[in-house]
């Protein structure tokens, strides 16, 4: 497994893993001996639903197509609880309970689209996923620099960041297991295969950016902004005091609290919600962001602490494709 991940624990982990083992099964009997290689070759992307929404796939593709990244197959989703549970699984296993709430309500809101890029840069000692990996920035604002996709797709959040990856060859596996369905599978790779056997086709980025027009069905984009969400909120808190003072009393308490420790997710949105049903969901999503953005992590680690990533770049993983496999032409 060292062509696929740098990680001990999640070799050990996936080993018992059911969607990893029914994936890598598909994968495997796909792809055969050359299982390895296509893999580090490949990268997962998911765009999240505020890069739906607020149609910022068009400008993550050309950032992309400028890093080397050329799409070879997308689906749109949507996650529910059980996928969002199960695709960071080991990662949120230390994760507070009301940052889980507040996480899955962000990644079920809406659409998501699914993309498997190949990846035609000039690195060539990592896979293509670790490439992703660094030049996507971390999910920690103050550790991205301008040139990462977050940074220029102009996140300052932790959790609105856009964009989701899969972090190594073995996580991509995992993560098809998760989210793709037994059937789609099975055409996903035959899809992929042909993709890379021919030179990369720029319409199929057109289809992507209309594709992912499509899911948004003509809705405005929510406003992204903390500090101008936190000031509608602070209006809605004013016009209510008379109407609902409790509800008000209790959301105030909450937001002076969350100054050490984000509130209890699910009260926060019940508390909002008696004062203000149509109070839009986005605008909920982005105040638990900001709220976040000051409370404690976890105290205690996860299951796989370690993404790997490191490890390919000090040379600890095992390349099968020190030189690109190409297209014929």
């Amino acid at each position: 497994m060292k062509a696929l991940t740098t990680v001990d624990d999640k070799v050990r982990h996936f080993s018992q893993d059911i969607f990893f083992r029914e994936a890598w099964a598909d994968v495997k009997a796909a792809l055969g001996a050359g299982t390895e290689a296509v893999l580090q070759r490949l990268a997962l992307i998911v765009f999240k639903p505020e890069c739906v929404a607020t149609d910022r796939v068009a400008d993550s593709w050309e950032l992309l197509l400028e890093e080397g990244f050329h799409p070879v197959y997308w689906r749109p989703f949507t996650h529910d609880r059980l996928t969002v549970r199960e695709l960071w699984r080991y990662r949120w296993s230390a994760l507070p309970l009301q940052r889980l709430h507040l996480t899955e309500a962000q990644n079920t809101i809406g659409p998501s689209l699914l993309t498997v890029a190949r990846y035609e840069g000039p690195i060539r000692h990592v896979p293509a996923s670790v490439v992703l990996n660094r030049v996507k920035g971390p999910s920690d604002p103050a550790r991205r620099h301008e040139r990462h996709l977050r940074t220029r797709l102009g996140s300052d959040s932790a959790l609105i960041n856009y964009l989701h990856a899969a972090d190594e060859p073995l996580d991509i596996v995992r993560e098809w297991g998760v989210l793709i369905p037994p059937d789609e599978r099975l055409r996903m790779l035959a899809v992929i295969s042909a993709k890379l056997a021919a030179a990369p086709d720029p319409a199929d980025v057109t289809q992507i950016v209309r594709d992912a027009r499509d899911l948004t069905g003509g809705a405005a984009p929510p406003e992204l902004d903390y500090a101008k969400v936190r000031a509608g909120l602070d209006d809605l808190l004013r016009s209510e005091r008379a109407r609902h003072p409790q509800a008000v009393a209790q959301v105030r308490a909450m937001l002076m609290a969350a100054q050490g420790q984000l509130p209890d997710w699910r009260e926060f949105v019940a508390q909002v919600r008696a004062m203000a049903p149509g109070w839009p969901d986005w605008n909920l999503v982005v105040t638990g962001a900001g709220l976040a953005s000051h409370a404690a992590g976890p105290d205690r680690p996860a299951s796989i602490s370690d993404d790997g990533t490191v490890g390919w770049w000090r040379g600890e993983g095992k390349m099968v494709l020190n030189q690109r496999a190409t297209h014929s032409t």
